[in-house]
This record gives C-alpha cells, sequence and structure tokens, in this order.
C-alpha cells in the first residue's frame, strides 16, 4: 500500500513539474490591463481586441470575449522588454538549437525572412511563438488551441500583402523590359 501511494506522489509530483500553464496571463479583465499597461487603443474593425503599449518597442493586443482575455498576441521589436518574465522564458525555451519548427512561412520579396512558427501546450490553450531573423519576434498567448486567431491572422495578412508586391515588382521589371 505505501508503494502504491509513494509512486502516486511521485507521479502527481512529476506532472506538476510539466504543468505547461502561464499563470496570471489570461482570463484578465480590460481594466486590469489598463491598470498594468495604461492607454489603450481600440478600432471599430475589431471591437474585441485593445492594444496596449507594454514597453518602448513591445506591443501587447488582447482580445476579449465575455469581458476577459482569452488570447494576446505580443509584438515584440528589440530586446523583449515589456514582455512578463514567465512568458518570455517559456517563449525563449520553444527557441532552442534542439527545436524543430511547427512550421516555416516563407516570403517572396527581397530581405524578407523565414517565419518559424514553434508551438506548446499552455495549460488548456496553446504558446506559440514566431522567430524571425533568428530572434523571439512574436508571442501569442491563447486560451483554446482552436482559437489562436489574432497571430494566424496577421502571418496571413503578411503573406497576403508579400505576395501582391511580389506580384507588382515582378510586374514593374516586365514592364521595364527587365
Amino acid at each position: 500500500m505505501r508503494r502504491a501511494i509513494a509512486a502516486a506522489l511521485v507521479l502527481l509530483i512529476g506532472a506538476c513539474h510539466r504543468d505547461t500553464s502561464v499563470p496570471g496571463e489570461l482570463g484578465r479583465s480590460q481594466d486590469e490591463y489598463g491598470a498594468r499597461y495604461g492607454a489603450a487603443t481600440t478600432s471599430p474593425v475589431t471591437p474585441d481586441q485593445i492594444g496596449y503599449t507594454a514597453a518602448p518597442g513591445t506591443r501587447l493586443i488582447a482580445r476579449f470575449a465575455d469581458k476577459r482575455s482569452v488570447e494576446e498576441l505580443w509584438i515584440i521589436d528589440g530586446d523583449g522588454q515589456g514582455l512578463p518574465e514567465v512568458l518570455a522564458q517559456r517563449a525563449r525555451g520553444l527557441l532552442g538549437p534542439d527545436k524543430t519548427p511547427l512550421k516555416t512561412i516563407t516570403f517572396k520579396g527581397e530581405g524578407k525572412s523565414p517565419a518559424d512558427l514553434f508551438e506548446e501546450p499552455a495549460g488548456t490553450g496553446v504558446l506559440r511563438v514566431d522567430r524571425r531573423f533568428g530572434r523571439l519576434s512574436r508571442v501569442a498567448l491563447c486560451a483554446e488551441t482552436a482559437k489562436c486567431r489574432m497571430l494566424d491572422y496577421l502571418q496571413k495578412s503578411e503573406q497576403d500583402t508579400d505576395a501582391m508586391m511580389a506580384a507588382a515588382a515582378k510586374a514593374m521589371r516586365e514592364q521595364m523590359g527587365r
């Protein structure tokens, strides 16, 4: 009996160490975000999304459902200042040398770096990390794996814009006889 209890305890402790949630990041109200990050920006086009400047060069967009955050998208320019430390550690851990991207998005435009997308479970949701030029570029934390919309939308918009710019550049070259 004691061995069974000890074995169960070891399994429970091991499971706790593999807990993949990011505590306290989702489920906050708009007021809590405002108190933490200051003035917000909104758009009539996406009324469920509110933007904040977390630090110089770091932008946070939170998506809300039923007055609570269900998704965060961190757009990072520079050293990642403003990203909560626990989230930053988890995100950087996904970019290790032994990690393989879930997918790589390539662009046709000159000088455009491919986007490597990494992902791991985070509680009942998912943590997604976008790497550009070998560094952390974007971090998305989503309450549900099937509803991680903002990063997907941003990447799709970038691909569409890139395709349009590549087609325009090709047409201009053809028109100029090159």
